[in-house]
Parts: structure tokens; sequence; C-alpha cells
């Protein structure tokens, strides 16, 4: 929340500091060298950053622009797919369901789904042949006295709500 003062009231200095600039041409210009010149002295005598003491003026950019760093990497920089733990994608689907304005989402995906990393099933045209004997695991070693045979698609009592 301060920061977003911060940034609210440069950014209002500057547009306060353009508008006398263009209203009073002379005297907008005294004015915003007079209040670089003190901003200069300020941050030359103050010992709290070192930035600013070696690079007056100018070492505020820097704060500004890390102040605003994670909105730019957000926007401009990372893309739909790579937000963790939620990307902008999931975000933005959540974020219209909740506003009820977009119930559909269009078939496809931006992701890359032949990297080597991506766990995908591939659609076929045609049907898959009919096993003899349903899947099932045996669940217990050779050492176990009572084996259990379980079925793959088990469903456990919890995830059924009746």
């Amino acid at each position: 929340m301060k920061q977003a003062i911060r940034f609210t009231t440069i950014v209002l200095v500057i547009f306060v500091a353009i508008i006398g600039i263009i209203l009073w041409p002379l005297a907008g210009l005294i004015m915003l060298v007079a209040s670089l010149v003190l901003l200069g002295l300020y941050d030359l005598f103050q010992t709290k950053h070192s930035i600013l003491r070696n690079f007056p003026v100018i070492g505020h950019m820097r704060y500004l622009l890390e102040m605003i760093g994670p909105e730019l990497h957000q926007y401009f920089v990372e893309s739909d797919t790579d937000g963790k733990p939620i990307n902008k994608n999931h975000r933005n689907y959540i974020y219209e369901r909740a506003k009820e304005q977009n119930q559909t989402r269009p078939f496809g995906t931006q992701l890359d789904v032949y990297d080597d990393n991506y766990k995908w099933m591939q659609h076929s045209i045609y049907p898959a042949k009919k096993m003899d004997t349903p899947p099932r695991v045996v669940i217990g070693g050779k050492d176990c006295q009572q084996p259990y045979s379980a079925s793959l698609f088990n469903i456990s009592a919890m995830s059924l709500a009746l």
C-alpha cells in the first residue's frame, strides 16, 4: 500500500510538472529545475540509500522500476501459460466464471503437447480392443498372506456423494 501511494504521488508530481510547463513555460521550467536540484541535494546528503547518494535524481528511476517490475513482468515478459502456481489462462477462466461472463471455452491449447515432460492421451478414430479381463492390480507382494486385487478405476468412499 505504501508503494502504491508513493507511485501515485510520483505520477501526480510529474503530471503537475508537465501541465505547469505547458501553461507557464518559463515558470514551469524554473520550478522543474529547482525541484530537481533540491532532490539532488537531498540525495547527496542522505545516508540511507547508497544508490541515491551515488546517482542523485536518476537513482530514483531504479526504485520506480523496481516498484512496477512485477506488473511489467506479468504483462510483458511472462506468457499466458508460465505463471506459478496458477497461470494467466486459469486465472482468466476463474475470473470469467466468477463474473458469469463466458461459460464456454474453445477446443485447443497453447501448451506444447509434444514436449518431453508433457503427458497427454492422443485421440483415436478407432475404438480400443475389448479386454478379455478387466484391468486390475494386485496389492501385496510375495510375502503377503492376503493380497488384494484392486480395480484401476476404484472410487473411494469420500468421492461418492449420493
